[in-house]
C-alpha cells in the first residue's frame, strides 16, 4: 500500500510541475548515490533511457487507460498498490476490475544515476525508501521549501516513505496498519493547494553603505527590476542627514506560485562622518513591524493579519580584505536578536579567491568573538545524505561572497550570461566558481525561505513579544508549574476558600446594585421614550409649519413684480451708481444681500431681465443673481420647477442675443450650473444646439455657452454636489458630447458667410474643450479645424485665437509615443512658419505669437529634437531667432525651452554639434541683450527695475549655456568679448560693452569649477585693468564676491583683490561702495584663514576710511572682519575683538560721559552709523570663545557694562537707543556666559528702572534673558534684583493696561509673559510670594485677549504652570515653601478664577489657535482637581453669557453636564473629552460662516468691582462688524519674510506675476489650481484648494489672479481659511459677488482684503499712479516703508482711512503719499481723519496727495467702476479742498509727488529733530550753507526755483505751528526723548539717496544766510569759486587735506566739493594740493 502511494503521488499534471527548477550545477558522485528514476510522459511518445542505453517507448494510450480506470473505481490503498505492481509487470487486472482491456505490455523501469538524468536535461523523480531510523516529525521531513526535492516531489510534498523490504533492501519503519483507506495521507496536498492559492509573503532587509550594489543584487536575486536605475545626485544637491527607511514591494509569480516580496532598503547607512547611531532607525523600524504584528494579533477580528516582519537581513560588508569594521560589529550586535542576519561580502570580484577565504575566516572569527548569532540552517533527522551534503555546502559559504549584475553579457565562448565584463574576462553571476551568488539564492529563496519565516515567528518574534509584555507588566505566574508541599497546599486552599467566600459576598452585593440600576434604567428609558415621542410630535408639527411656509413663499414668488418690490430693488442699486456715503452703501449692500438669498429673488430677477424698461445695471444685477442662486440656492426650487427655470433663462438668453456680453456670460454660467445639478436634463448640450445652433444670429450664444461649460464644470467647486455626482454629470455633459461639439465647430468654422467674430468664438470654444481634456489631439487632427488653425495665422483678426489653439494642441501631445501620428502632422506646419519671423519682423505682436508656438513646440518635442536632430532642428533655429529679437517682452518666452533642453542634453553622452552652435549663438545674444541702453539715464523708476530684474533672468539662461558648453568655455568666450572691446582703445569704447560681459561672468560664477585653471585666472588678471567707470567697477566687484570660493583655493590673488575692493570704497558712487562692502564680506567669509595677517590692514582701513562709508557698507566691513577674527587662534582672536570693540565702546563712552546732553545726530551716529550695530554684528558672527574665556576678554564684561550702564542712564529713554543697546546686550550675555554673572544684578536693575521709565519691551526682553541664564544662581543680590524687576515691571504693565487696550501692547505683553514664565521656573519663591503676584495674574488674563498666537501660547503655558504647580498636590512631606506657594495661588484664583474660566472658554471658541486646545485642557483639568466645586458653580453663568453663535445651547448644556459628572466622580481625565467636544461643536459654525473674533478691553480685564454676570458679555460685546474687521489693519504691515500664496497660480497672468515676484525676492510658498493639484509650477507646489495650501505652507498673505466670475469665491475661500492679507488684482468682479465678499469680510477678524482691482502696491486707488509715486519718491532719495494699492472698485476691502491709520502709527513711516481719484468719498473721509489725528499730533507727519480725474465732468465714469462723480461728493475740487484743509499738499501733477514729499520730508526732519527755527527765514533749502551732502543735495538739483521752494516751506512751517521771529531754544533731555520723534528703523539701515529715508540728510539745521562760513570747507560746500581762489592766494599755507572739525563725518574740503557735485571747486582744490 505504501509503495503505491509513493509512486502515484509523483504524477505531474503540468510540465512545470514535472520539471520544477533546474539544478544549480553539476553534482559529484559524493553528493548523492545513484537512484532509480521513472519519468511520467505526457506526450504520445516519450523516450526513456536505460542504463545500458536502450530506449523504450511508452504510449499515451497506456496512461490514459490507467487514469480512466482509477477514475472508475475506488480502491483501498492496498489494492491500489497491488494494481500498480501488476500494471508495471504488464499483467491483466481483470481479476480486480473485470476489465481485460488493461492488459498492456510491460514497461521497463528506468534505473539510472543522477548524471544520466542530467544528460537528458530532466530532473529525475526517484523512489527511495526512508533512511533507517528516520521519523516524519514535521513538514520538513523531506521538504525543500517549494523546490523539487531530491526525491522528485515538487513544492515540498512528501511521499509516504514506506516500501517493502524486498524493494529496497532496507529495514522498514514499523507502522500501524490501517484496515482501509482513510485519506489523511493527502494532507500535504491540501496544504500545498492552500499555500499556492494564498501565496507567500517574504520581507527582506538590505543594509550597507552606499555603492555596495544592494539594489543590483536584489534585482539579480529575483530576476526582476525591483529597483529602478538610480540617477546620481548633482554635486550641489543636499545630502540626507539621517538614515532613511524605504520599502519596495512586488508581486512575483513563478510556475504558478505567487510571492509577495518586500525589500526594505536603508539608504544613508554608514555614509556620514559620525555613524554612532546609524543603527537606531533600523532597529526602530524592525521593532515597529513587531509592534504592528502584535497589535494585529490582539485584535478581536484577526481574519486579516498582514505579516510585514523582516524575515531576513542581508548585511553588506565592504570587500576590504581585513576584518569587520566597528560599525559592522555594532550593527550586527544590535540586530542579531531581532532579525535573521545573513552577512554578504559585496563586490567580491575585487578580491582573489585566497583573499576571500581569508576574509571570510576573519569575519566568522569576529562574529564568534562578539557572540553574534547569524542565521544557521536547521537540520532534520530524516534527511538523506545528498540533502545534508548540500546544506553543509551552503553553510560553508557563509559569509557569501557575491557579485550582482542584471545585465546580459557575452562570454568569450559565445554564451549569454548575467555578469560583468572586465578587460581580463567575464565574471559570471550564476557560476559558482566565480562567486557565491548561487548558494545565496539557494539558501534565501530555494531552500530556507520558509525556515527564515518560521524562525522569525517562533523565536525572534516570540522573544521580543515576551520582553514587550514583561515590560508592560504582563507576567505569567511561574508557581503554577512548581510542586509544593501538602501543608502549604492546604493553607493555600484555605486562603483561596476565604477569598472565594468574600468574592461571593461582593458579587451578591453587586447583583443587588445591578438590579436596582436596571430598574432605574428602565424608568429612565420610559422617561426618555416619552420625551422622544414628544419631540417627534413637535418635529412633525415644525415640519408641517415649514412646509406651509414654503408653499406660501412659492405662491408669493409666483406673483408679478409689485411696484413696491421693484422700487426697493432699484433704489438699492441706485445707491451704488450715485456713490453715496459709506453708511448708505452698507445699508444697500445688506439689503441686496438679503434679497439675493430670498426665494422671491427668482421671480423678481426674471421680471427684471425681461422688462424693457429696467435699467441696464438692474438687468446685469438680475443676471448675476441668477448665476449666484443657481450655485448656492438651487435647493429652493423643487425638481419639477427646474425645467421651467431652465426655459426661463434660455428665453432671457435669446432676448439678449445682441448683448451686452456680461449679461450673456452670466446667463450661460447659470445654464451650465443648472445642467450640472439637473440629472433629468441629460441632453443639455444637444438641447442648446437645437435651440441656438440653427440660426446664425443665435450661434454666438451657443458658442459662448459651449466655451463656458467646461470652464464652469472644472472650476466652480461651490456647487453642492458629491464627487460621484460630479463625475457622472461631467461625463454626460462633456465626454459624451466632445465628438458632437467637435463636428459642430468644424461645420461653423467653414460655413459660408461666417464672420471672423464667430470664427474667433469657435477657436475660443475649441481651446476651452482642449484645456478641459475633452478633445484629444488625435480627434482634432481628423477635422478641418486642425488645418484651419494654422491657416488662420494669416488673418490679423484670428491670429491671437489661432495661436492659443495651436499652443494648447501642441501641449496636448506631450505623450509623444501616443501622439506620434499627430506630431507628424504638426511639426511640418510649425517648421513652415519659420519664414514668417522675417516677414513679420516689424510686428512685435505677431512675433510674440510665433515665439509662443515655437517655444511650445520646442519644449514639448525636446526629446525628439535630440533623437531626430536634422528633422526638428529648424524649430531650434526659429526659437533662436525669437531669442535674438530686440523686444525684451518676447525674449523670455524662449527661456524655459533653453533650460529644459539643456537638462535633457546633460543626460546624453554625446550631443550634436548643431546644439552646441545654438547655445553659443544664444550666449552671444543674451550678452547683447544685457547691454544697458546708450542713454541709461532714460531708464527710471519701474522701467529701470524691470530691466535689472530681466537681466537676472537672462543670467539664468547663461547658466544653461554653461551646462551645455561647459563653464570655462563660456567664460573664455565672454573674456574674449571684453579683451576685444578693450583693444579698440578708450575713444571707441563704451562702458556698456564691458559691463554686459562682466554681468554675464557674474551670472555664470555659480557654475564655475573651484579647481579651474583655465578661464578664472584670466578673469582675475583682467579685473584690475578694467576702465574706471562706476558701472564697470560695480560689476567687477560683484564678480569678486561671486568667485570667493575659487579665490580661497588660489590665495595668491587675495592681495590684489583687497586692493581693488578698497579702491571701490573710495568711489563716490554709492552702489560701487555697496558692492565693495559685499565683496569684502564674502571674501573674508570664504577666505578667512588666508586673511588673518591682513587684519591690521583692515583695522587701519576702518580708522581712516570707515567714517566716510555709508552705514550699510561699514556694517559689511565689520562683518567681514568678524569672519577673519573667527578664524584666528583664540587668544589672538580675543585681542583682535577687544581692539575693535574698544573703538566702538570708546565712542559710546565719550557720548555718555559728556557733561552736556548729546544731540540727536550724535546719538544716531553712535547708535547706527558709528558703532552699536557693528558691534552687534561682530558678536553675532563670532558668537563665543567657549566656557573658558581668553585672558583678553576676562575683564571686558565689567568694563563694557559700565559704558552701557552710563549710556542707558543718560539716553535710555530714546527708543532706538534702547533697541540697539539691548540687542548688543543679548549677544553679550551669550558671548560671556558665566563671566557675565558679576554684572547680572546690575543689568537686571538697569532694565527694571528703564522699563519703569519708558515702557519699552526690549528692557523686559533682556531681563528675561538674564533670568533664564542665571536664575539658578544663589546670589542674594541677583535674586533681589529679580524681585525688584518683577514688582516694578508688573506695576508698569498694569498702569499701561489702564490707559491702553491689550491689543495695543502686544510686544510689551509678550516679553512680560515670557519673563514671568522664566521667573516661575527659576524663582518660584519670588514669583508666588511677591505682592505683585495677583496683579501679574490679572495682567496675564489681559494677554489672553490679544489675537496673537505667540502671546496666547505663552500665557496659557503660564497659567498651566501656576494652576498645576506641585505645591497644590497633597503630599506628606512637602518642601517648606510649598504651603506658602499654594496659599498665594488659592487666594488669587478664588478671586479671579471666574473671569479666567470665562476668558478660556471664550478664547477656545473664537481666537485661540487650534494647537492651544491641549494646553487649555490641562488648565481645566488642574482647575477641576483643585477647585471642582467652584468650577461647577461658575460654569452656568459663564456659559449663559456666551452667544448661541459661539456654541449651540445643546453643546453648552452637554458640556456642563459632562464636566459636572467628571468632577463629582473624580474622573478628571473626562474633562478633556468634554472640552474637546465643546471645541469641536463651536468651531463648526465658525468655520462655515467665518471665524468670530472675541476682543477685550483693559477695563474689562480690571473691572475692580465688576459683577460676575457682566464679565463674559463685556468680553463678547465687541463682535460687531466694524470692530472685528478693524482688527485686521495690522495685517497690512508686510515685510521681506512674508509668506505669499497665489490663487490662480498656473494661469497666464498668475504665472507671469509670480515669476516676477520670485525674481524680486518675494517669498512665494506655492499656489492654488484645482485642476493641477499635486504638480509643481515655477518650482513651487500646486495645491487643489486654499485649505490644503494653508495646511502645508501657513501663508501670511495671498494674491489672486482669478477671472472675474470666480474671483469672489476665491476671496471667500481665502477668508474662510483665515489668511491674514488678501490682495485681489482682478478687475470687473460682478457687484453682486462683491456684496457677498464684503459681508464675509466684515463678519470676521482674521483677514484683510486689499482690492479688488488693485496693483497690490503708497495709498492709491490707481495702479499706474502707484508705480509713478514709488518712482518719484525713489528718484529724490526717499524709500518706501509700505505701498498699498487699494483699488478702484466701489467695494474695496481696504480704504484710505484704514491705511492711514497704519501709517500714522508706524514708526518706520515718516511721510505719506495719498493718491485718489474722482468718485466716492474715501478721500474726504481720509482728509477728515488726517485733520483730526495728524494735525493734532505733536509732530504731524507730512502728507502729499494727488487727485486723478480733475477734468472729468460730473456723471462721467473713469476706468474704475467706483470712479464716478455724484453731486456734493466725489468731484476733484471737493477732494482737493478737503485734503488741503487737513494739511495735505495736493499737487497738480503726479510728476511732482516726489519733489513735494522731499521738501516736506526735509521740513519734517527739521521740526522734529532740530530746535525751532531761530530766524524768520530758516534756510533749510538754502544750498549755500554747509550741510551733510548726501542724497538731499543730489535731489536738490531737480527742485524748482529756490524762491518757490522757500515760500512753500514758510507756508507749511506756519501751518505746523512755527511762529516767525521765535527764538531758538537749547533742546532739553525731554525734547530729545520725545516719543513722537521718528527715526529710520535701525533694523533696516538705509543708504541715503538710494534705498529709503533721507537719514541724517537734514537732521541738523543748516547755517542761515546771516552766518556765512568763509573757511575752506564752507567755501568748498558753497560753490563760491572766486572766494575760494582768493582764500588760497591770501593763505597758501591752508591745509587743503585737513578735516572739517565742525562736521561729524570729518570730511576734507575736496570730499565736500565732490559730494556736493561742485566739479570746478574740486578741480581747483586738487590742483592746489598737487602744487603743494
Amino acid at each position: 500500500m505504501e509503495s503505491f502511494t509513493s509512486r502515484i503521488i509523483t504524477a505531474p499534471s503540468t510540465p512545470e510541475r514535472r520539471w520544477g527548477m533546474q539544478d544549480e550545477g553539476p553534482r559529484t558522485s559524493s553528493q548523492a548515490p545513484p537512484r532509480a528514476a521513472i519519468e511520467w510522459p505526457d506526450s504520445p511518445c516519450t523516450s526513456e533511457i536505460e542504463p545500458d542505453g536502450e530506449i523504450h517507448t511508452w504510449t499515451e494510450q497506456r496512461w490514459e487507460v490507467y487514469r480512466s480506470y482509477l477514475r472508475r473505481i475506488r480502491l483501498d490503498m492496498r489494492k491500489a498498490d497491488e494494481l500498480f505492481q501488476m500494471f508495471i509487470d504488464g499483467e491483466q487486472c481483470e481479476d480486480m476490475t473485470g476489465d481485460s482491456s488493461l492488459l498492456l505490455p510491460k514497461p521497463k523501469l528506468d534505473i539510472r544515476p543522477a548524471t544520466v538524468a542530467k544528460q537528458s536535461q530532466r530532473r529525475p523523480t526517484s523512489f527511495l525508501s526512508p533512511v533507517p531510523g528516520s521519523k516524519m516529525t514535521d513538514s520538513y521531513a523531506s521538504s525543500r521549501n517549494g523546490d523539487p526535492s531530491q526525491n522528485g516531489f515538487a513544492n515540498g510534498s512528501s511521499p509516504s516513505l514506506a516500501t517493502s523490504n524486498q524493494t529496497s533492501g532496507i529495514s522498514p519503519v514499523i507502522r500501524k496498519k490501517l484496515m482501509g483507506y482513510v485519506g489523511f495521507a493527502n494532507l500535504p496536498n491540501q496544504v500545498h493547494r492552500k499555500s499556492v492559492r494564498k501565496g507567500f509573503q517574504f520581507t527582506a532587509m538590505v543594509v550597507g553603505e552606499s555603492g555596495l550594489g544592494k539594489s543590483t543584487l536584489i534585482n539579480t536575486l529575483f530576476n526582476t527590476t525591483l529597483y529602478p536605475a538610480k540617477e546620481p545626485l548633482p554635486p550641489a544637491a543636499e545630502r540626507p542627514k539621517t538614515v532613511a527607511i524605504e520599502s519596495i514591494g512586488a508581486d512575483i509569480e513563478e510556475n504558478g506560485v505567487r510571492l509577495h516580496l518586500t525589500v526594505v532598503d536603508t539608504p544613508g547607512f554608514g555614509d556620514f562622518v559620525n555613524n554612532d547611531d546609524s543603527w537606531k532607525p533600523i532597529v526602530e523600524n524592525i521593532e515597529s513591524r513587531f509592534d504592528s504584528y502584535l497589535e494585529q494579533e490582539n485584535r478581536v477580528n484577526r481574519t486579516k493579519v498582514v505579516d510585514n516582519r523582516v524575515h531576513a537581513c542581508l548585511y553588506f560588508i565592504q570587500p576590504t580584505g581585513h576584518s569587520l569594521k566597528q560599525i559592522d560589529i555594532e550593527f550586527m550586535r544590535r540586530l542579531h536578536t531581532k532579525v535573521n542576519l545573513i552577512p554578504v561580502i559585496a563586490k567580491a570580484d575585487t578580491l582573489t579567491d585566497e583573499e576571500i577565504a581569508e576574509f571570510k575566516e576573519r569575519i566568522l572569527s569576529d562574529i564568534s568573538h562578539h557572540n553574534i548569532h547569524i542565521f544557521q540552517a536547521p537540520t532534520y533527522d530524516n534527511e538523506d545524505e545528498e540533502t545534508i551534503a548540500e546544506h553543509e555546502e551552503i553553510a560553508s559559504k557563509i559569509p557569501f561572497a557575491v557579485v550582482g549584475s542584471d545585465r546580459i553579457v557575452s562570454t568569450p565562448d559565445g554564451r549569454q550570461v548575467r555578469g560583468r565584463v572586465y578587460p581580463w574576462g567575464v565574471v559570471e553571476v550564476d557560476n559558482e566558481e566565480h562567486c557565491d551568488f548561487v548558494k545565496l539564492r539557494q539558501m534565501l529563496v530555494r531552500t530556507y525561505m520558509e525556515e527564515l519565516r518560521e524562525y522569525t515567528n517562533d523565536v525572534l518574534y516570540e522573544n521580543w513579544r515576551t520582553e514587550k509584555l514583561l515590560s508592560m507588566g504582563v507576567a505569567q505566574d511561574s508557581t503554577v508549574f512548581k510542586e509544593i508541599n501538602p501543608a502549604a497546599r492546604l493553607q493555600e486552599e484555605r486562603v483561596q476558600h476565604d477569598h472565594k467566600l468574600a468574592k461571593m459576598e461582593t458579587e451578591m452585593k453587586m447583583v443587588f446594585q445591578q438590579k436596582v440600576q436596571e430598574k432605574e434604567a428602565k424608568l429612565k428609558q420610559s422617561e426618555e421614550e416619552l420625551y422622544a415621542r414628544h419631540k417627534e410630535m413637535k418635529e412633525a408639527l415644525d415640519k408641517q409649519r415649514a412646509d406651509l411656509e414654503d408653499k406660501k413663499r412659492k405662491i408669493e414668488s409666483g406673483r408679478p413684480l409689485t411696484p413696491e418690490k421693484a422700487s426697493a430693488l432699484l433704489s438699492a442699486l441706485e445707491v451704488f451708481s450715485k456713490a453715496s456715503d459709506k453708511a448708505s452703501l452698507d445699508r444697500a449692500n445688506s439689503w441686496l444681500q438679503d434679497f439675493q438669498h430670498s426665494p422671491e429673488a427668482w421671480a423678481t430677477c426674471n421680471v427684471l431681465l425681461l422688462s424693457p424698461d429696467a435699467p441696464q445695471g438692474a438687468k446685469l444685477f438680475a443676471a448675476q443673481t441668477f448665476r449666484a442662486k443657481v450655485t448656492y440656492d438651487l435647493h429652493q426650487m423643487d425638481q419639477k420647477s427646474l425645467s421651467a427655470l431652465r426655459d426661463t433663462i434660455m428665453t432671457a438668453l435669446e432676448k439678449y442675443q445682441t448683448g451686452p456680453r456680461n449679461i450673456i456670460v452670466q446667463l450661460c454660467l447659470s445654464l451650465a450650473g443648472i445642467a450640472l445639478q439637473m440629472p433629468s436634463w441629460p441632453d443639455a448640450v444637444q438641447t442648446m444646439i437645437d435651440s441656438f445652433g440653427r440660426n446664425p444670429v443665435t450661434v454666438p450664444l451657443l458658442l459662448q455657452f459651449l466655451t463656458l461649460l467646461p470652464e464652469e464644470l472644472n472650476s466652480n467647486t461651490k456647487i453642492p454636489i458629491t464627487d460621484d455626482e460630479y463625475r457622472e454629470r461631467s461625463a454626460q455633459l462633456l465626454t459624451a458630447n466632445s465628438q458632437r461639439v467637435l463636428e459642430l465647430l468644424s461645420m461653423y468654422i467653414q460655413a459660408a458667410g461666417v464672420t471672423t467674430v464667430v470664427q474667433t468664438q469657435v477657436f475660443n470654444c475649441l481651446r476651452s474643450w482642449i484645456v478641459a481634456g475633452e478633445v484629444s489631439s488625435a480627434s482634432l487632427a481628423e477635422t478641418p479645424l486642425f488645418a484651419f488653425s494654422f491657416e488662420a495665422l494669416a488673418s490679423d483678426a484670428l491670429f491671437d485665437a489661432a495661436v492659443e489653439v495651436i499652443c494648447e494642441l501642441i501641449h496636448e501631445t506631450q505623450e509623444i509615443d501616443e501622439n506620434m501620428a499627430v506630431i507628424e502632422l504638426i511639426v511640418p506646419r510649425v517648421i513652415a512658419l519659420k519664414p514668417q519671423l522675417l516677414k513679420e519682423h516689424e510686428d512685435p505682436d505677431k512675433i510674440k505669437g510665433y515665439a509662443r508656438i515655437f517655444a511650445e513646440a520646442g519644449e514639448t518635442y525636446r526629446l525628439l529634437l535630440l533623437q531626430h536632430t536634422e528633422t526638428f532642428f529648424p524649430i531650434v533655429e526659429a526659437i533662436g531667432e525669437c531669442s535674438a529679437y530686440p523686444d525684451l517682452d518676447i525674449v523670455p518666452i524662449t527661456f524655459p525651452f533653453w533650460m529644459r533642453l539643456a537638462q535633457n542634453i546633460g543626460k546624453k553622452s554625446s550631443v550634436s554639434p548643431l546644439f552646441l552652435d545654438a547655445y553659443r549663438s544664444l550666449m552671444r545674444v543674451i550678452i547683447s541683450h544685457l547691454h544697458f541702453p546708450p542713454d541709461s539715464d532714460a531708464l527710471v523708476g519701474q522701467e529701470a527695475d524691470a530691466f535689472r530684474s530681466f537681466r537676472h533672468v537672462m543670467g539664468d539662461t547663461l547658466k544653461d549655456c554653461c551646462f551645455v558648453l561647459r563653464t570655462d568655455t563660456c567664460l573664455l568666450a565672454t573674456y574674449e568679448l571684453i579683451t576685444t572691446a578693450l583693444s579698440r582703445g578708450p575713444e571707441a569704447l563704451s562702458w556698456q560693452e564691458i559691463e554686459a560681459p562682466l554681468f554675464a561672468m557674474r551670472s555664470m560664477g555659480a557654475e564655475i569649477d573651484s579647481n579651474d585653471h583655465n578661464a578664472v585666472p584670466k578673469i582675475m588678471d583682467l579685473i584690475p585693468s578694467l576702465p574706471n567707470h562706476p558701472r564697470v567697477r560695480y560689476a567687477a566687484l560683484l564678480i569678486i564676491s561671486r568667485y570667493t570660493e575659487w579665490i580661497n583655493l588660489h590665495p595668491d590673488y587675495i592681495r590684489f583683490q583687497l586692493q581693488y575692493i578698497s579702491t571701490g570704497f573710495e568711489d563716490s558712487d554709492t552702489e560701487v561702495s555697496a558692492a565693495a562692502g559685499q565683496a569684502l564680506k564674502y571674501l573674508c567669509q570664504d577666505c578667512k584663514q588666508h586673511l588673518v595677517d591682513f587684519l591690521p590692514t583692515l583695522h587701519t582701513f576702518l580708522s581712516t576710511t570707515g567714517s566716510k562709508l555709508a552705514q550699510d557698507d561699514r556694517r559689511q566691513v565689520y562683518e567681514a572682519i568678524a569672519h577673519v577674527i573667527s578664524a584666528m587662534p583664540m587668544e589672538r582672536a580675543a585681542e583682535s575683538l577687544r581692539t575693535f570693540s574698544l573703538d566702538i565702546l570708546g565712542q559710546v563712552h565719550t557720548i555718555a560721559s559728556r557733561q552736556t546732553a548729546a544731540t540727536q545726530e550724535e546719538i544716531v551716529n553712535v547708535n547706527e552709523l558709528d558703532g552699536l550695530e557693528n558691534l552687534e554684528i561682530m558678536l553675532h558672527v563670532i558668537r563665543s570663545f567657549g566656557e573658558e574665556l581668553p585672558v583678553a576678554c576676562q575683564n571686558t564684561c565689567q568694563q563694557a557694562w559700565l559704558v552701557f550702564d552710563a549710556f542707558l542712564t543718560k539716553y535710555g529713554s530714546n527708543y532706538d537707543v534702547a533697541e540697539r543697546t539691548t540687542r548688543v546686550l543679548r549677544h553679550g550675555i551669550s558671548f560671556f556666559g558665566n563671566a557675565a554673572l558679576p554684572v547680572a544684578s546690575a543689568v537686571v536693575g538697569r532694565m527694571s528702572v528703564a522699563f519703569d521709565a519708558t515702557g519699552y519691551p526690549s528692557y523686559l526682553w533682556i531681563a528675561g534673558k538674564v533670568i533664564d541664564a542665571f536664575g539658578d544662581e544663589e546670589d542674594q543680590a541677583l535674586r533681589e534684583s529679580f524681585r525688584e524687576l518683577y514688582e516694578r515691571a508688573t506695576v508698569k504693565v498694569v498702569s499701561l493696561l489702564q490707559i491702553k487696550a491689550p491689543s495695543d501692547l502686544p510686544d510689551v505683553l509678550e516679553d512680560y509673559i515670557q519673563m514671568l514664565l522664566r521667573l516661575a521656573d527659576k524663582g518660584p519663591d519670588i514669583f508666588f510670594q511677591s505682592s505683585a503676584f495677583p496683579l501679574a495674574f490679572r495682567a496675564a488674563m489681559a494677554a489672553l485677549t490679544v489675537v496673537h498666537s505667540d502671546i496666547i501660547f505663552a500665557t496659557l503655558d503660564l497659567f498651566r504652570v501656576v494652576l498645576s504647580h506641585d505645591c497644590l498636590l497633597s503630599t506628606k512631606l512637602p518642601p517648606p515653601k510649598f504651603p506658602l506657594y499654594a496659599a498665594a495661588i488659592v487666594a488669587v484664583f478664588e478671586k479671579e478664577g471666574y473671569q479666567l474660566v470665562g476668558y478660556l472658554l471664550a478664547g477656545l471658541m473664537s481666537d485661540f489657535p487650534e494647537d492651544s486646545t491641549s494646553t487649555v485642557v490641562s488648565i481645566f483639568r488642574a482647575i477641576s482637581f483643585a477647585w471642582g466645586s467652584q468650577l461647577i458653580s461658575w460654569l452656568p453663568a459663564v456659559l449663559g453669557q456666551l452667544p448661541p453663535a459661539a456654541a449651540p445651547n445643546e453643546a453648552k448644556s452637554q458640556f456642563l453636564s459632562d464636566v459636572s459628572s467628571a468632577i463629582q466622580a473624580r474622573q478628571y481625565d473626562k474633562v478633556k473629552y468634554a472640552i474637546l467636544e465643546l471645541n469641536r461643536t463651536s468651531r463648526v459654525p465658525a468655520e462655515s460662516a467665518g471665524r468670530k473674533a472675541v476682543t477685550h478691553n483693559s477695563e474689562q480685564i480690571f473691572p475692580h468691582l465688576s459683577p460676575h454676570n457682566s464679565v463674559i458679555s463685556s468680553m463678547l460685546r465687541h463682535t460687531g462688524k466694524a470692530v472685528l474687521h478693524s482688527d485686521t489693519i495690522k495685517n497690512l504691515l508686510i515685510h521681506k519674510d512674508t509668506k505669499v500664496l497665489c490663487q490662480g497660480f498656473t494661469g497666464k497672468t498668475g504665472t507671469f506675476h509670480v515669476k516676477e515676484a520670485l525674481e524680486y525676492g518675494t517669498r512665494m510658498v506655492g499656489g492654488v489650481s484645482p485642476k493641477k493639484a499635486g504638480q509643481t509650477h515655477l518650482g513651487l507646489p500646486v495645491f487643489g484648494s486654499v485649505k490644503e495650501a494653508v495646511r502645508e505652507t501657513q501663508p501670511d498673505a495671498t494674491v489672486l489672479y482669478v477671472p472675474p466670475p470666480f474671483a469672489a469665491d476665491a476671496i471667500i475661500e481665502a477668508i474662510e481659511n483665515e489668511i491674514g492679507l488678501i490682495v485681489c488684482i482682478t478687475e470687473g468682479i460682478p457687484q453682486a459677488d462683491e456684496i457677498r465678499v464684503m459681508n464675509a469680510l466684515n463678519s470676521q477678524s482674521k483677514s484683510r482684503l486689499v482690492g479688488p482691482n488693485c496693483p497690490g502696491g503708497i495709498v492709491s486707488r490707481s495702479g499706474t499712479l502707484t508705480y509713478e509715486a514709488v518712482a518719484q519718491t525713489t528718484d529724490v532719495g526717499l524709500g518706501q516703508s509700505l505701498c498699498v494699492g487699494i483699488g478702484g472698485d466701489p467695494f474695496p476691502g481696504t480704504q484710505h482711512v484704514d491705511v492711514i491709520k497704519v501709517f500714522l502709527d508706524d514708526p518706520n513711516t515718516e511721510g505719506i503719499v495719498l493718491i485718489g481719484e474722482i468718485g466716492g468719498s474715501m478721500e474726504e473721509e481720509a482728509a477728515e481723519y488726517l485733520e483730526r489725528y495728524n494735525l493734532t499730533r505733536k509732530t504731524p507727519k507730512p502728507v502729499v496727495g494727488f487727485i486723478a480725474g480733475r477734468t472729468a465732468p460730473p456723471g462721467r465714469r473713469m476706468g474704475h467702476a467706483g470712479a464716478i462723480i455724484s453731486g456734493g461728493k466725489g468731484a476733484a475740487v471737493d477732494k482737493v479742498r478737503a485734503l488741503e484743509k487737513a494739511g495735505v499738499v495736493v499737487t497738480d501733477s503726479p510728476a511732482k509727488l516726489g519733489l513735494e514729499m522731499a521738501k516736506l520730508y526735509g521740513l519734517y526732519k527739521y521740526v522734529t529733530a532740530s530746535p525751532s527755527p531761530s530766524t524768520p527765514r530758516p534756510s533749510i533749502f538754502d544750498m549755500t550753507g554747509r550741510a551733510k551732502w548726501d542724497a538731499w543735495s543730489s535731489a536738490g538739483k531737480k527742485y524748482a526755483l529756490a524762491v518757490d521752494a522757500e515760500q512753500r516751506y514758510l507756508e507749511i512751517a506756519r501751518s505746523l505751528g512755527w511762529i516767525e521771529g521765535s527764538v531758538s531754544e537749547t533742546p532739553t533731555q525731554t525734547q530729545k526723548s520725545d516719543p513722537d520723534s521718528i527715526w529710520d528703523d535701525d533694523a533696516q539701515p538705509r543708504r541715503g539717496g538710494a534705498s529709503g529715508g533721507m537719514g541724517g540728510a537734514v537732521s541738523t539745521m543748516m547755517v542761515s544766510d546771516t552766518e556765512v562760513d568763509e573757511s575752506i570747507h564752507g567755501l568748498a560746500a558753497s560753490d563760491n569759486i572766486s572766494a575760494l581762489s582768493e582764500l588760497l592766494q591770501m593763505h597758501p599755507e591752508t591745509d587743503i587735506n585737513g578735516l572739517d572739525e565742525f562736521d561729524s563725518d570729518g570730511l576734507s574740503a575736496i570730499e565736500l566739493a565732490a559730494i556736493a557735485g561742485h566739479d570746478a571747486i574740486e578741480e581747483r582744490l586738487k590742483s592746489s594740493a598737487r602744487s603743494l
